[in-house]
Formats: structure tokens, C-alpha cells, sequence
């Protein structure tokens, strides 16, 4: 019987040896969980700071895409405003080119009744002559 309370006396033994290098390993896998949770919480306060910094951007992104919509709606009044003045331009270059046809044609006809007048200013003087010298 003694010998059989030794082997359990060696596996109790045995046992309280195992227990302790469990609890040994547990304490490392505690402070391992403690080290993780810790790493995790350095990521999550690292991903409140990328979200942050995301809603900046996008909200840069928001005022960056509205100001270039209002370029771009600027951009087509100017370039309607431009075409208007473009037509504007060329009725001015037609009306201009028609008034200048019209001068043109007025100096031809100032120049007809410039002849016209000095050939009956010299029909004149010669009627004149004739009358004033009877035997001519």
C-alpha cells in the first residue's frame, strides 16, 4: 500500500508540477493578450486619426469639386458672353463693309456730277464768249 500512496503521492506531484507550468504558461499568454490588446489599441487610435483625416480630405475634396463646377459654369458664361461679342463683331464688320460700299459708290457718283459741273461751267463760259464776242 505504501507503494501505491508513493505513485499517487508522484502523480500528484507530477500533477502540481504540470499545474504550475500551465499556470506559468498562462501568466506569458496573459501578458502576450495584455501586449496585444495594447497593439490594438494603438491601431485603433491610429485608425480614429486616419478617419479624421479622411473627412478632411473628403470634405477638401467636396469644396475642390465645387469650386471647379463654378470654373466651369463661369467658363461657359464667359465663353457665351465671348460668341455674343463674336456675332456682335462680325454684324459690326458687315455694317461697315456695307457703309463703305455706300461712300464708295457716293464718291463715284460726287465725281460724275463734278464732270457734269465742269463741262456746263465750260459750256457756260463758251455760250458766254460767243455772246459777249457776236462774230466769234
Amino acid at each position: 500500500m505504501d507503494q501505491r500512496l508513493d505513485i499517487i503521492l508522484d502523480k500528484l506531484n507530477s500533477l502540481e508540477s504540470g499545474q504550475v507550468e500551465l499556470n506559468k504558461k498562462l501568466e506569458v499568454m496573459e501578458s502576450g493578450q495584455i501586449e496585444l490588446n495594447k497593439k490594438l489599441e494603438v491601431m485603433e487610435s491610429g485608425q480614429i486619426e486616419l478617419n479624421k483625416k479622411l473627412e478632411v480630405m473628403k470634405s477638401g475634396q467636396d469644396e475642390l469639386y465645387q469650386m471647379v463646377r463654378a470654373i466651369r459654369d463661369r467658363q461657359e458664361e464667359t465663353d457665351a458672353k465671348l460668341d455674343a461679342l463674336s456675332m456682335d463683331v462680325h454684324h459690326a464688320h458687315g455694317e461697315i463693309a456695307g457703309v463703305k460700299d455706300a461712300v464708295k459708290e457716293l464718291r463715284e457718283g460726287v465725281i460724275f456730277v463734278n464732270r457734269k459741273v465742269a463741262d456746263t461751267e465750260y459750256e457756260v463760259n463758251l455760250l458766254k464768249q460767243r455772246s459777249s464776242n457776236p462774230f466769234g
